[in-house]
């Protein structure tokens, strides 16, 4: 859907003028025919700022200026959550690029699935959890994460890049490496995790941020074992 908007109705900061085209991407087939029609640039076109595309998610981490962004806007908005057992106790949960982030951890939470429950609270979409390698409280979504599916806009191909190959580090992996003044060669499409399905009542993982522990009355004398408490508590 092609529509008129500007970027202080789509940021956390609330700030920001119109674009040239604003696409929302509702569906992957729409998202990829934007992105097909804009291949990635040359190096020094993007070092200079002159990437026709720019690629928004939750607008949390954005700043515009009000004169806006004289090309097209690629709003990814699909959504969905799906989950498929996995070995004894394991979950595969896919999640569409689009999706609330915290939205998601509230879903995974309610179905009792262990892992992504100390990343409550963190702004934009699942999308862009894995290009920083987004974490919180001694937790970060490297720690679950299986594969992304995403598009390159390089090779102009869909590709999936599983854990090791994302090259995860702190606050870093190869999507953020990649990207040059915020024109990004991967556009990542949905994004996999591997849960576990808690037996009984829903505990946590050991929960390893000393004040998030001792808020939850556990110790650091604790074995890593125990230092686990159910897991609304560890997200409220």
């Amino acid at each position: 859907m092609t529509s008129s908007r500007t970027f202080s109705e789509h940021t956390t900061a609330r700030v920001g003028g119109p674009a040239g085209q604003w696409v929302v991407g509702d569906s992957e087939a729409q998202i990829l025919s934007v992105l097909q029609d804009h291949p990635l640039p040359a190096d020094a076109e993007r070092e200079a700022g002159r990437d026709s595309l720019l690629v928004l998610g939750g607008g949390s981490n954005l700043l515009v200026s009000d004169q806006g962004f004289a090309g097209t806007v690629l709003q990814v908005a699909v959504t969905g959550v799906t989950a498929e057992p996995v070995g004894e106790d394991g979950v595969l949960v896919t999640v569409a690029a689009g999706h609330p982030w915290d939205d998601v951890v509230a879903w995974t939470v309610e179905r009792g699935l262990v892992g992504l429950e100390a990343l409550s609270g963190i702004p934009g979409s699942t999308g862009a959890t894995p290009v920083q390698n987004v974490g919180a409280y001694g937790a970060e979504v490297s720690q679950t994460l299986v594969d992304i599916r995403a598009w390159d806009r390089s090779s102009r191909e869909l590709v999936v890049l599983n854990n090791e190959q994302l090259g995860f580090g702190y606050r870093d992996s190869l999507l953020k490496r990649s990207t040059i003044e915020g024109s990004p060669r991967y556009v990542v499409l949905s994004v996999r995790f591997r849960l576990t399905h808690a037996v009984g009542e829903p505990m946590s993982s050991p929960v390893r941020y000393g004040e998030l522990a001792r808020s939850l009355g556990l110790t650091a004398e604790m074995p890593e074992d125990e230092r686990r408490a159910p897991l609304g508590q560890v997200r409220q």
